[in-house]
């Protein structure tokens, strides 16, 4: 019993590190993307995109919250 924990333990610290240790790396992309795109001359297009990558920038850091959130409980 004691090894499927470990076994179950290792596999959880993996799919932690896969899943959430990018999150961090993900949202500076976006940061700096937005800064970017916010900088160019103004069109509708590039209004709309900004307004995409700030709702995925929203998405990815309600995420990275959560995570820490959860962190902090364990």
């Amino acid at each position: 019993m004691e090894q499927r924990l470990e076994g179950v333990g290792s596999s959880l610290m993996h799919w932690s590190k896969t899943k959430f240790d990018d999150l961090g790396e993900q949202i500076k992309r976006l940061e700096k993307r937005l800064k970017e795109d916010q900088q160019k001359a103004a069109t509708h297009e590039r209004s709309v995109e900004c307004s995409e990558i700030d709702k995925e920038l929203e998405h990815l850091q309600d995420k990275h919250e959560a995570y820490w959130y959860l962190r902090g409980r364990v």
